[in-house]
């Protein structure tokens, strides 16, 4: 009973282990966009950064996002996916974080 209880005890650990190391790896990016501002800042994986400025004539109020969900499409096209989105400060600013799969 004891060498019994000893065995799952050692089952389950390396079942635990096994499912912990098969858990999926990403790359992450965000897209800010601060409509006020007139400005994206795309950030990729902590190394990547390149600010655009969108064109006054190109917003049509505060609440138009579709500048940021023309940049968050071209990042769909290379594989990453929208993960999470929030708005931050007393002028709305928005952020869009991506993720991509590793390998």
């Amino acid at each position: 009973m004891k060498h019994f209880k000893v065995y799952m005890l050692a089952s389950m650990l390396l079942l635990s282990a096994t499912t912990l190391m098969a858990q999926d790896k990403y790359q992450y990016a965000t897209i800010t966009y601060a409509p006020m501002s007139k400005l994206i800042v795309v950030s990729i994986n902590g190394a990547g950064f390149e600010e655009i400025t969108v064109d006054k004539g190109d917003i049509k109020n505060t609440y138009d996002t579709n500048p940021a969900l023309i940049q968050i499409a071209k990042l769909n096209k290379d594989g990453w996916e929208l993960f999470n989105t929030s708005t931050v400060g007393s002028l709305t600013t928005y952020v869009f974080v991506l993720r991509k799969k590793l390998g």
